[in-house]
């Protein structure tokens, strides 16, 4: 599952799928993920894009600050440049 959620956010990161896609991609998931404990990475990644996806909606957040956020979020083997 981890794999799916953090593939998705790759993609976006790199620019690949826009924030309607990164969105649309990642509700269908959404009943698997509930079901994860907390400290699943999944559960764990999927909330920081849905708190910073609540953020950017409310106007708190930039969508570059999200992608900021995102990028810093997922573990250093990411290797591509926002």
């Amino acid at each position: 599952m981890y794999r799916n959620v953090r593939s998705i956010v790759e993609r976006y990161l790199r620019r690949v799928i826009d924030l309607k896609q990164l969105e649309d991609e990642l509700a269908p998931l959404q009943p698997r993920l509930a079901q994860l404990p907390a400290d699943d990475p999944a559960a764990q990644l999927a909330g920081q894009v849905d708190l910073l996806l609540a953020e950017l909606s409310l106007g708190h957040r930039s969508e570059d600050e999200v992608r900021g956020l995102l990028y810093a979020g997922l573990p250093s083997a990411v290797t591509f440049a926002l």
